[in-house]
């Protein structure tokens, strides 16, 4: 079988077929999205993920507030009904004998001043455990008023004792009071400080805010 090929001396004949070039095969073809074809069906189609802002610094977290100073004063004002309650116990009891008439009305007014810290201390020491502002506020006021009773207490005892002894009190007797008194004001001192500690202020203040 023999092919006939054209000879360059032969004319183009404008009906003869033409045969696309190689190269034109492997040019680059439009995105079938871009020239306006359809997707086909079942095809996955990419969705770009969002845009997130970017994240700025971490805001520093609160450290937690120890309660432990204002469990104290919780436990010790509890402690204090108790200890009220034998000072008023104590104060009712028989008034030795001798005692001058200006002073058998002290006992009375250190009971009632008793009951009232009681009243204060009792209601404040629960009131601390449930996290009120208010329960500091009164077990800051019972201690007050204690150490008040006290000193007034003191100073009319020690003049009493003045009046009727003078000069021959022993310094046993005297050393006697003067550490029943520093011991009966250590309560309220430490009570009060505690009450009044910043660990105390700022695990009030973050019940508040919570």
């Amino acid at each position: 079988m023999t092919t006939d090929f054209p000879r360059n001396d032969q004319p183009w004949a404008p009906d003869a077929p033409t045969v696309a070039h190689p190269v034109a095969a492997f040019a680059p073809q439009p995105h079938p999205i871009a020239a306006g074809y359809a997707p086909m069906a079942g095809a996955v189609q990419y969705t770009p993920a969002p845009q997130f802002p970017p994240v700025g610094p971490l805001a520093p977290v609160a450290p937690q507030v120890s309660g432990a100073t204002a469990k104290a004063v919780g436990v010790l004002a509890l402690l204090g009904v108790v200890h009220m309650l034998v000072l008023i116990a104590t104060a009712l009891g028989s008034e030795p004998a001798g005692v001058p008439t200006g002073y058998q009305h002290l006992d009375t007014l250190q009971v009632v001043a008793g009951l009232v810290t009681l009243v204060f201390l009792g209601a404040g020491g629960i009131l601390v455990f449930l996290r009120k502002q208010a329960g500091r506020y009164l077990v800051m006021a019972g201690c007050l008023l204690h150490l008040v009773a006290w000193i007034v207490r003191f100073v009319f005892i020690k003049k009493m004792v003045d009046d009727l002894v003078g000069d021959d009190l022993s310094p046993a007797f005297a050393g006697g009071m003067g550490i029943g008194f520093v011991l009966t004001l250590a309560f309220p001192i430490v009570t009060l400080g505690l009450a009044l500690a910043p660990a105390t202020t700022r695990w009030f203040a973050a019940a508040t805010k919570a």
